[in-house]
């Protein structure tokens, strides 16, 4: 059974938010939605410049936007301006959100050890597992089919989703969040070659998730092979990432969809990666790095840089080789008419 909270008043939302309010609105808010596709019992969202055309056929009862977007809107239209509207929004997404009932306790079909250590509010569903020597902290929610392998320490207030599984020794402090089908832990990539064939080196190192860290779905974080890979407090990674062996990740970094880091690499804090780009191995990330989308970075980078292509380059060096290969087809038809004018002249001589 859901449980939503009370129905707002424009006031309420607008303290929620430490927002300014213009226009008066009696509605009790019911949620929060894209301005083109609001009720009329809906605070609609307008943070960008394309979306103000949609103003004059929005049915939202009021709208949450910028104070330079809130210049350009009607007099009379109910809103609520805020300096940041992103962090406003997603301050009333959390608030409009559906809350599930506690749920606590272990279910029927779930196995767990008789010597883990959980704390109050421990939560095991359908068909999990927890291994011998587990730590569990308080109000922890392992949804369906999830596996804690031995050893691990899990902290506070953490939620694993749907059959996921943390390997041996794992260490995952307070707030995490991993969604479903990831693997945190597992062995990593490494092998010695012999006479023989290949030889599979046994990973004996850590993997530690600092707190507040969020894991996408079906992403994979290796264990070290001695060290641990770490990933530092804050860090938010998307979907179908791989992050490798002996990696450490700064904190507060943003790793979008289908990055690949090598083993070994290590991160600065507050990194930004686009999609589907990566890194090789063995290599040293400054802080603040942003890196675009397929790019792959093949050297150190300086902290504050911006890294675009392959390999990566600093951005406007990449930019100005890009304009140069479009202007390619240009100099070309000029190249062939040089050559054709000083055939001719030779041909004259």
């Amino acid at each position: 059974m859901s449980k939503r909270h009370k129905n707002p008043t424009l006031s309420d939302l607008c303290d929620l938010v430490s927002g300014q309010k213009t226009g008066h609105s009696s509605v009790r808010f019911t949620g929060i939605a894209a301005i083109d596709s609001a009720k009329e019992t809906e605070i609609g969202v307008l943070v960008e410049q394309d979306y103000l055309k949609e103003v004059a056929t929005t049915r939202a009862a009021a709208l949450i936007t910028s104070k330079e977007l809130a210049a350009e809107l009607p007099s009379d239209l109910c809103c609520i301006t805020v300096a940041n509207p992103r962090k406003a929004v997603a301050d009333l997404l959390k608030f409009f959100e559906i809350k599930q009932e506690d749920q606590i306790g272990i279910h029927p079909t779930a196995v767990v050890s008789a010597d883990i250590q959980a704390g109050e509010g421990f939560y095991a569903g359908p068909y999990v597992v927890v291994e011998s020597g587990v730590t569990v902290g308080r109000r922890v929610k392992l949804h369906p089919h999830v596996v804690i392998q031995r050893g691990s320490l899990i902290g506070d207030d953490v939620v694993i989703h749907s059959q996921s599984v943390v390997h041996a020794q794992v260490r995952i402090g307070n707030r995490v969040i991993i969604q479903s089908g990831s693997k945190i832990g597992a062995d990593g990539f490494g092998y010695a070659k012999s006479r023989s064939g290949m030889v599979k080196i046994t990973h004996q190192g850590g993997c530690v998730l600092a707190d507040d860290v969020e894991v996408g779905a079906n992403t994979c974080i290796d264990r070290g092979s001695l060290a641990d890979t770490e990933i530092h407090r804050g860090v938010k990674i998307d979907n179908l990432v791989h992050i490798a062996h002996n990696v450490v990740i700064g904190e507060n970094s943003l790793i979008a969809a289908q990055v690949g880091i090598a083993g070994s690499t290590i991160v600065g804090a507050e990194t930004m990666w686009g999609g589907q780009s990566g890194a090789a191995g063995h290599l040293e990330i400054g802080a603040r790095t942003e890196i675009a989308a397929k790019a792959g970075v093949t050297e150190d980078s300086e902290p504050n840089s911006k890294l675009a292509g392959f390999p990566a380059r600093e951005l406007k060096t990449f930019l100005r080789g890009q304009a140069h290969l479009d202007r390619i087809e240009q100099l070309k038809a000029r190249i062939s008419e040089l050559e054709k004018k000083l055939k001719g002249r030779g041909e004259r001589n």
